[in-house]
């Protein structure tokens, strides 16, 4: 397997590491069995979460791959723009970042969603079919475009 960088450009949620961690973290009780029995070891006993770097990131992405069109990139540079209705937002820089992007199902010449709403719906359900929840706030603060290149 050759070893390089690839272009990325994708309208998409995107998620840091400690983001993801932290929806899991809120939501381990929740529908997921998974997620409450993986984070249920790096709790104290007066249910205070442990340190993080405790937590492999692999059990991390086995969480993270039973989302609907979920990719995962590591040793990612790049731009994160925010958009929504209004248009475009603030701009967030990466440099050899492992980012969590959740893409779009259609947006495609011949597919295209009839509003925003329906996007965030879209990602909403995606996060739920696995238990976590959020709400259309919590999404809108993370989708955007995003550009760059990551190492595989």
């Amino acid at each position: 397997m050759a070893m390089r960088h690839y272009g990325i450009e994708s309208k998409c949620m995107l998620l840091k590491m400690n983001e993801f961690y932290e929806l899991c973290i809120k939501n381990r009780v929740g529908v997921n069995d998974k997620i409450n029995s993986l984070f249920a070891n790096f709790y104290d006993e007066n249910n205070v979460s442990k340190d993080f770097s405790k937590i492999e990131v692999s059990d991390l992405l086995d969480i993270f791959y039973n989302i609907n069109n979920a990719f995962f990139t590591m040793e990612t540079d790049g731009q994160f723009t925010l958009y929504d209705e209004n248009g475009y937002g603030e701009s967030e820089y990466f440099e050899n970042d492992d980012l969590l992007l959740i893409e779009l199902k259609k947006d495609t010449l011949f597919e295209s969603y009839k509003d925003f709403d329906e996007i965030y719906d879209e990602l909403i359900q995606n996060l739920k079919e696995i238990g976590i929840i959020v709400d259309k706030n919590y999404v809108k603060e993370h989708f955007g475009i995003f550009g760059g290149s990551y190492y595989a």
